[in-house]
């Protein structure tokens, strides 16, 4: 419930909406190979139907995998974070550009925000006080979670501090 909690009222960060879109475009692009290949080798059907078939399914499983992936980044589940740093490492075979880019996720997956958005400790824990309905919540809040209130501080209104009032005591 705490997780359910955290993640619903934090902002998501610009990086992982962008994973979570990447992941959706990948698993349409595992689906598209699929479909290319049945229009390509479709009337080849006898000899081909057991290659076909397992596109199909191999494919469709990586498709799969990419899009509950992109649905749980876009969520804030914490499973989905394990799931896309194991494809980063798998990722990371794939010389040069694939190192690179599994090495930007890996990297990325591991900032602090970005765990604290999955709800997973940073170890700078650290709690605030609502001050409209009293209760406990991390910092790193911008709404509570229990009354919905902004948390987030007020930028500071500098004001020019009022003249000084003569005293009429103070005569020399």
């Amino acid at each position: 419930m705490q997780q359910h909690l955290h993640n619903e009222k934090m902002e998501r960060p610009m990086g992982v909406t962008i994973l979570a879109v990447l992941y959706v475009l990948s698993g349409l692009v595992y689906l598209s190979f699929p479909l290319v290949m049945t229009s390509i080798l479709g009337e080849f059907w006898e000899v081909t139907g057991l290659f076909l078939t397992l596109c199909w399914v191999v494919f469709g499983a990586f498709a799969l995998i990419a899009f509950v992936t992109a649905y749980g980044l876009w969520n804030g589940k914490g499973w989905a974070r394990m799931i896309a740093i194991v494809l980063a490492i798998i990722q990371l075979i794939n010389i040069p550009i694939g190192t690179i880019i599994g090495i930007i996720i890996l990297i990325y997956l591991f900032k602090d925000d970005v765990k604290a958005y999955f709800g997973e400790g940073t170890g700078k824990e650290q709690n605030k006080t609502c001050l409209s309905c009293g209760q406990q919540i991390d910092v790193r809040y911008s709404v509570c979670p229990y009354c919905g209130q902004n948390t987030a501080p007020k930028q500071q209104q500098y004001q020019q501090p009022p003249p000084p009032q003569e005293d009429d005591n103070d005569q020399w």
